[in-house]
């Protein structure tokens, strides 16, 4: 008699282990992906798309797959919504700068990524270097280019609003002409100091209302001429 209750109750152990398996399946694994993202810019969703426990599922190898497989997509967060939806949200990377090569402009994000190729720059400051410097891969990886890119953004973000820019290879320097100021800017300097040098002294001549022709930063201080 106890050998028959102890099989049944190993049976019932069994089966009662095989259906919560098959409920958890059926509800907890990821069956929906929901992307919140601007058309075109998560294409491709690799293995978050597979079917898995949501328990198992690890968001910073989500988010740095469909990076990686998504290279117009920045911001992108991973939200589990249970029991079964997986949520990916991304935003769409903005040029700030058309890169010009020839007769096209590779219109380029902050991090060197090209987000199209266009015919003209449209609103963008030009930023004019070496043919072979730039390949349509997607991405620009030369530091060169990326430490431009950089100086560009940082003298925009100072409200300086950059319309070109020239790379100096022999020099090693950056020329960004702006509305009535021209900036020398070595590609050694440390971007950090130059913002915040910049950022002085842009409030400076907002203060006393003087707008410079120049300003040199290829020495311990910056040299503005009037």
């Amino acid at each position: 008699m106890n050998n028959k209750k102890l099989l049944f109750t190993t049976l019932f152990i069994v089966v009662g282990v095989i259906v919560v398996g098959v409920l958890a399946y059926q509800f907890l694994t990821v069956r929906e992906v929901r992307v919140v993202a601007p058309v075109g810019v998560i294409t491709d969703l690799g293995s978050a798309g597979a079917r898995k426990f949501v328990f198992l599922v690890q968001k910073n190898d989500v988010i740095g797959e469909i990076a990686q497989r998504n290279p117009l997509a920045e911001n992108i967060d991973v939200t589990i919504i249970f029991p079964s939806t997986f949520e990916i949200k991304a935003s769409k990377r903005q040029p700030v700068v058309a890169i010009k090569n020839a007769d096209t402009y590779f219109l380029t994000d902050k991090d060197g990524y090209i987000v199209s190729q266009e015919k003209g720059p449209g609103d963008l400051p030009i930023l004019t270097i070496a043919t072979a410097d730039v390949t349509s891969e997607g991405l620009i990886t030369n530091s060169t280019i990326l430490k431009a890119i950089a100086c560009i953004r940082i003298v925009s973000e100072n409200g300086m609003e950059p319309r070109g820019a020239t790379i100096l290879t022999d020099e090693n320097e950056v020329k960004i002409s702006t509305k009535g100021t021209e900036l020398l800017i070595p590609l050694s300097i440390d971007t950090t100091s130059l913002y915040s040098s910049l950022q002085l002294l842009t409030r400076q001549f907002r203060i006393e209302g003087n707008q410079p022709s120049s300003i040199d930063f290829r020495f311990n201080k910056p040299v503005v001429r009037f």
